[in-house]
């Protein structure tokens, strides 16, 4: 009950950054108007797609329990089952993990993906406009259908949002979602350098709380008169 407390009090804290994240994450999105176009093309063909084809599919599936697992090897979390068949998957781990709960409603690995091979061709040329413009719709697609899939398992209900709390979970997930993929998106976008997203991140962090904290104060000093 007590640790259920924590996760709600810290999902409170998180609702303003998750605001922030959100809004440079358009700025980002924005600051280019190739990709713009291009991203929106992609998320529409996914979305599209997934309604077409069904929301939970094998593909799904595997990258759901593989997310699972990368992340509880990141945290130093032994993975003692790890098993796919026609009617689901499922791993075992040693502990529950937040972050490896959550991972997969946060993190695209075939976004990852596009973000290692882009960063890797660019290192040693100059990729031709038509390549960064199907980078930029794939960037859409992956994001859309990652988006669309994991707001239907999300609904549906999943027993690691449970044991967390939803509403924890929820704004959680949301903040880590925006925060990596504005990274990911600062990486692909012309316009918007990595180390702006960083700064404008900070600068806002701090201005958001520094009024938050500033309204809680001046509202616990009336209480007082």
């Amino acid at each position: 009950m007590l640790k259920k407390f924590f996760y709600f009090i810290t999902a409170c804290f998180l609702l303003p950054v998750c605001c922030i994240v959100c809004k440079i994450f358009f700025l980002v999105l924005v600051s280019s108007d190739k990709l713009w176009i291009c991203f929106s093309s992609g998320f529409a063909l996914s979305v599209s797609f997934v309604y077409i084809k069904g929301y939970i599919g094998r593909v799904y599936i595997f990258f759901h329990e593989l997310n699972h697992a990368f992340w509880s090897a990141l945290a130093g979390i032994p993975v003692t089952d790890f098993s796919l068949d026609k009617k689901g998957g499922h791993i075992e781990v040693e502990r529950l993990n937040v972050i490896a709960a959550l991972g997969p409603y946060f993190f695209s690995i075939p976004f990852a993906v596009l973000i290692i091979f882009h960063s890797s061709l660019i290192f040693f040329t100059n990729p031709h406009p038509l390549l960064l413009y199907s980078e930029y719709t794939a960037c859409g697609f992956f994001i859309g259908w990652h988006i669309v899939t994991s707001f239907h398992v999300i609904r549906l209900g999943q027993n690691e949002l449970k044991r967390l709390g939803v509403f924890f979970s929820i704004c959680a997930i949301l903040f880590i979602f925006l925060f990596l993929n504005g990274i990911f998106l600062s990486i692909l976008s012309p316009n918007f350098y990595l180390a702006n997203y960083f700064k404008l991140s900070y600068k806002e962090t701090i201005n958001i709380y520094s009024k938050l904290f500033q309204l809680i104060i001046n509202a616990y000093n009336q209480i007082l008169k």
